[in-house]
Order: C-alpha cells, then sequence, then structure tokens
C-alpha cells in the first residue's frame, strides 16, 4: 500500500522507484507542509531526534546534489544548454563565489569518483565529508595495484571510514595499501613497506597554495613531506625570529629617545636664570626662556633741555 503523506497529492509507493525530480519534488512538497507551530509542545528527548533525524536526511540531499554536480560535469551540461563552464555557471545560478563554485565542483567529483563512496553516500551512511576524503583517498591508491587489489582497498576504505572522523580518514590509506599488497616475508620488510607507502603519499599530496584574502594578508596553504616541512619552518622560523629582533630594537630605539628627551627637559627646568657656565643666551630648546635685561635710567645724566621760544614784542 502507499504510504500518504501530509499534503495534498503527496503520495510515495515503497515499491516502485521513482525518477531524481520526482522524489525531489516529493521532499519539497513534504518540506512546504511541516507544521513548525506544532514543535512548541515538544520533549527535550523528541528535540534531539528531529536534530539527528534532519542533519541525517541534510547529509543525504547534499551528497545528492554533489552526485548530480558530478554527473552533470562530467557531459559539460552547462557547456551545451549555457555556453558556459560548471562552474561559472554554479556561480551564477547559485549566487555563489568562483572560489565557491570550485569547491563544490571538486568536491563532487571527489564523492562520485568512486561508486562505492557514491552509493554510501547517497544512501546515508557517510557523511558528505566523510565521502569526500574517502574519494581523495582512492585517489591515492598506488596505480601498480591491480584491479582485485583496487576493488578490495576501496571496499577496505568505505568501511573503515564508516566509522572515523572525516580528517583522520587520510591516516587509513597506508595501512590499507599495505593490507592488499601480497604479505611481507618478515616484519623488518613489513615496516620499510609501510615507511614507503608514506613517503609515497607524501609526496603525491605534496603542493603550496598562496591566495591574497583582499585585506593585505596572504592565505598560505598546502602540504608537505616530513623532511620538507622541516626545511620550510626553519627557514620561516628565522624569518620571524629576525622581525622580532628587529622590532625589539625599534623599541629600544624609541625608549633611549623617550629617556634622552626627558632628561633635557628636567635639567632644562632646574638650570639657574642668571645663565653661568655654558647657560649663554638662552638659545636652548628645553630651558628655560631668557629676557633681555631692563636698562635702568641713570640719574646722574644729563636730560636736553626744553626747547626756548622767543617772545616778539
Amino acid at each position: 500500500m502507499p504510504t500518504p503523506l501530509a499534503g495534498p497529492g503527496l503520495v510515495i509507493d515503497p515499491v516502485r522507484l521513482l525518477a531524481t525530480d520526482a522524489a525531489l519534488a516529493v521532499v519539497e512538497q513534504a518540506l512546504s507542509v511541516v507544521d513548525h507551530a506544532g514543535r512548541r509542545a515538544l520533549t527535550a528527548v523528541q528535540r534531539l531526534a528531529l536534530v539527528a533525524s534532519s542533519r541525517a536526511l541534510a547529509d543525504r540531499l547534499e551528497s545528492l546534489a554533489a552526485v548530480l554536480l558530478a554527473e552533470a560535469d562530467a557531459v559539460d551540461a552547462s557547456m551545451s544548454v549555457r555556453g558556459t563552464p560548471t562552474t561559472s555557471w554554479l556561480a551564477l545560478h547559485g549566487a555563489r563565489t568562483g572560489r565557491e563554485a570550485s569547491r563544490l565542483t571538486l568536491t563532487a567529483a571527489e564523492i562520485a569518483g568512486s561508486p562505492a563512496v557514491r552509493d554510501a553516500a547517497i544512501t546515508g551512511r557517510l557523511t558528505p565529508q566523510q565521502a569526500a576524503r574517502l574519494g581523495r583517498a582512492v585517489r591515492e591508491l598506488p596505480a601498480e595495484l591491480t584491479p582485485t587489489q583496487r576493488a578490495t582497498a576501496e571496499e577496505l576504505l568505505v568501511e573503515r571510514g564508516l566509522t572515523t572522523a572525516a580528517e583522520r580518514i587520510p591516516r587509513l590509506v597506508p595501512d590499507v595499501i599495505t593490507a592488499v599488497l601480497a604479505p611481507a616475508a618478515s616484519p623488518t620488510e613489513a615496516e620499510h613497506r609501510r615507511l614507503e607507502v608514506r613517503r609515497r603519499l607524501a609526496v603525491g599530496r605534496r603542493g603550496l597554495s598562496f591566495m591574497p584574502d583582499g585585506l593585505g594578508s596572504v592565505l598560505i596553504r598546502g602540504s608537505l613531506p616530513e623532511a620538507e616541512a622541516s626545511a620550510v619552518k626553519k627557514l620561516v622560523d628565522s624569518y620571524v625570529e629576525s622581525d622580532r629582533r628587529a622590532e625589539r630594537d625599534r623599541k629600544a630605539a624609541r625608549a633611549a629617545l623617550h629617556t634622552q628627551a626627558s632628561e633635557t627637559e628636567s635639567s632644562g627646568a632646574t638650570r639657574p636664570q642668571g645663565g653661568g657656565g655654558g647657560g649663554g643666551g638662552g638659545g636652548g630648546r628645553g630651558g628655560p626662556r631668557r629676557h633681555p635685561p631692563c636698562r635702568s635710567r641713570d640719574p646722574f645724566r644729563q636730560r636736553p633741555s626744553p626747547p626756548r621760544y622767543r617772545q616778539h614784542s
């Protein structure tokens, strides 16, 4: 029997598969008839259950969207319809930046690149983040693996990835590769093989990118083998220490100038007004302002006689 959902005409047949567009229409209709006001009386347990269910559904929808994007990009759908690459069409249609569109396209290719990873993602067994990391790990498998070894490695990666956090999935690759190779003759050979696999993976992941952030800084991101990274770290540390030393020198110079200015001002304030010893004419900037001495009148100095006027008869 079909299972009716809330809303007019919203019916799902659990036996017959739906076309992708029909399934998306069902999901959209179901979301349109959600009773949001009815959640007011829910208990804490019910709310957490809804959060878990909605997150699981969101992950499946995100994985499906990634697979659909990868399939469209594989056949150049946007180029044939709009005459533009997938990333450009996605940036215009989805109101995203070019960088975001490129990231979505790359992630989609990683999820859809391996059938085992893709199927686990769209069925909800893997989150989109786990699927993307696993798809990247599958690409790192050595080319010299036989088809049987490669298929076994993919199955092992997916199996172990189900219970592994996304950021820890790259660590599974060396052990998986070692597991599918022919058994080693001795523990020493097994350890040597494991280290060689790690080194080759590190070299394959090697890369650096420099992206200006538009705010005066450059974002540096990449991956280097341990030996190369150690040399780069030492070089960066030397630059950092050089800058710190230069900053300390600048601070010391500013402090010395400030101390010298304070001492000059203090010595000028205590200098006697009459000027002795090198005080001179009061020309120093930090000293008190000097005024020329006032000239006193000489009481014995003969004053000029007042003008005489003739009397006319």
